[in-house]
């Protein structure tokens, strides 16, 4: 009798400690989903507004772009209307934040560029020369009679007021030959290039570009600064251990944690080509990026309008988020 009930109790204990361990797995698994869950729509959220705030950035430029391009100003590429369009240049710079700078280019060789220098890093004001004190770099190249095309490079303080001037008469900057002149005038619309190292400075941009109205013949366009743009989306990075890469539909990065050192490489190799998603070849990052790489190998290099541009943006487990020369 004694036997029996034992083996009654053990078989009870049995089915109820199986019940216990499952009714635990199940709660595990539960909490463990549900955790998944909210840690994907927390990511969804932040790739989300990453995107969101770089096409928003965009956007926002190629309107000012596109109502500059009918500013009288810019008709003649002659000296006398300089000081007007560095007026309207600045005034444009400081609605727009995110951009590096304006320039206007034309048939006949002439550009004019102004850029902000609160922007750049120490390393790239080195680069151009700037003074300490410098908020502006104005650039203009004006063909002589011989068909050289020299520039001279001014320095402006946040009031105006010049604090340097140099002239580089072998500066080798031909507006004619650069790609987002040439896509656009082609074009013969607005055009977001794909993003390229810049002439002066090495670093990636990326260039909103429109033709001129009317009776001028050229492009007006503007930089985003894409190391800054990576930089800013790094520290809003979904979680402590998150990752950020964005890269555009021909595969060319756009932010990345590890841009500055790609760039670095980049600068030592002297390669003028900017690090795209075929960098990436280990681990998980690697894995998805390449697949991204391989449904896009079919796709033909054409110009792009600010509509077109689309972007993908990848971050770490759990959350699987045409070069100019």
């Amino acid at each position: 009798m004694m036997t029996f009930r034992i083996a009654i109790t053990t078989a009870v204990m049995a089915i109820i400690t199986t019940l216990a361990f499952g009714l635990i797995l199940i709660q595990a698994a539960t909490i463990r989903a549900a955790a998944t869950g909210a840690a994907y729509s927390a990511m969804d959220f932040a790739s989300a507004n990453t995107v969101g705030r770089l096409e928003a950035d965009i956007s926002e430029m190629s309107t000012v772009v596109r109502v500059l391009a009918a500013e009288r100003a810019l008709k003649s590429p002659s000296s006398q209307s300089n000081a007007d369009v560095i007026v309207v240049f600045k005034a444009a710079l400081q609605e727009l934040p995110q951009a590096d700078s304006l320039y206007v280019g034309y048939d006949d060789g002439s550009w004019l560029q102004v850029r902000r220098l609160d922007v750049l890093r120490q390393s790239e004001r080195t680069k151009l020369g700037a003074p300490a004190e410098a908020f502006y770099n104005i650039n203009m190249v004006r063909p002589t009679a011989e068909g050289d095309l020299p520039m001279r490079r001014i320095f402006q303080n946040a009031a105006g007021v010049t604090l340097a001037e140099r002239e580089l008469r072998d500066y080798g900057y031909d507006v004619r030959k650069r790609g987002w002149y040439r896509d656009t005038m082609q074009a013969a619309r607005a055009v977001v290039s794909s993003p390229y190292a810049s002439f002066s400075l090495g670093t990636p941009m990326i260039t909103l570009s429109a033709p001129l109205q009317e009776s001028a013949n050229g492009v007006i366009a503007a930089d985003l600064k894409l190391d800054n743009f990576s930089n800013q989306a790094q520290a809003e990075r979904p979680g402590e251990h998150g990752v950020v890469i964005i890269f555009d539909q021909f595969g060319s990065l756009i932010a990345h944690p590890e841009y500055d050192q790609l760039l670095a490489a980049m600068h030592q190799s002297n390669n003028t080509q900017l690090p795209d998603v075929g960098e990436i070849r280990s681990g998980l990052i690697g894995a998805r990026v390449g697949r991204e790489k391989r449904h896009r190998r079919q796709r033909h290099r054409r110009d792009r309008s600010p509509e077109d541009l689309r972007f993908t943006l990848h971050s770490e487990l759990p959350f699987s988020q045409r070069k100019e020369e």
